[in-house]
């Protein structure tokens, strides 16, 4: 019993710190395109997508890029990011 609670406890852990890592990552992108820098916004919002895309910072980034693309006339880059949200 102790085994299952200590595995169980180390995986909350675990996940608590992928979901923390994930916020931080959206919030840095965040802050680089409020600064104008899209470019560096764009690299971190593919980051998040990449590295926790079914999570809730991995749609809102893929929705994010998908604005960022669209606000820059790529729109079949744009499309892609978000038939993302979607699949």
């Amino acid at each position: 019993m102790v085994v299952v609670i200590g595995g169980s406890t180390g995986w909350i852990k675990y996940q608590r710190a992928k979901r923390n890592a994930a916020w931080e990552l959206l919030a840095e992108a965040r802050i680089a395109e409020q600064e104008g820098e899209t470019n560096q916004a764009e690299g971190l919002y593919e980051q998040v997508v990449e590295k926790f895309g079914r999570t809730e910072a991995g749609i809102i980034a893929c929705t994010s890029l998908g604005d960022l693309r669209f606000a820059d006339g790529r729109f079949d880059e744009a499309t892609e990011a978000y038939r993302k949200v979607l699949d």
